[in-house]
């Protein structure tokens, strides 16, 4: 079951952004990308076509695969306002019937297997995400604070976690 990660092109627009509104119906992200689903997509086109955000900050959008099926998109941006450079998983949804086979697992490690050698993982998790927010917990993410209904977390570099032990 490895997955595979590759860079959106503007072909996969649609396939992320279905992601993203049906996350945002079940409560897993934020009600605005509902409301404001033209922004919404606005923001996927530059981190699709620029690689950042209508504000210039750098992000990347993933869509990942199993073999040669898309089972999910990950949305990766810088962490703004934070006190170290690190970067925020804004997106990570595995499509529905991909769910409950450890790939959302797989790509959480995926994640912090490439970006924590560079600095600090954050994430924002809404009340619906408990399954996610649990994940993250035991893997060494810690909550440093609250988004409206979101849970910030955050997650060490791995250099200063290898200081601490």
């Amino acid at each position: 079951m490895l997955l595979k990660w590759v860079k959106a092109s503007s072909k996969d627009l649609g396939f992320i952004f279905s992601l993203a509104l049906n996350g945002a119906r079940k409560g897993h992200f934020e009600p605005q990308i509902l409301l404001e689903k033209e922004a919404y997509r606005h923001y996927l086109i530059c981190s699709i076509q620029k690689e950042c955000d209508p504000r210039g900050f750098p992000t990347k959008a993933f869509v990942i695969y199993l073999n040669d099926l898309r089972v999910g998109a990950a949305v990766i941006t810088t962490a703004i306002g934070t006190p170290d450079i690190g970067v925020e998983v804004a997106m990570i949804a595995i499509k529905h019937e991909f769910q409950g086979r450890g790939y959302g697992t797989q790509a959480v490690n995926e994640i912090l297997e490439h970006y924590l050698p560079l600095g600090s993982v954050y994430a924002r998790c809404l009340p619906a995400s408990a399954r996610l927010h649990q994940m993250l917990i035991k893997r060494n993410f810690f909550n440093v604070g609250q988004s409206g209904a979101s849970s910030i977390l955050r997650r060490e570099p791995a250099a200063l976690l290898s200081m601490l032990a």
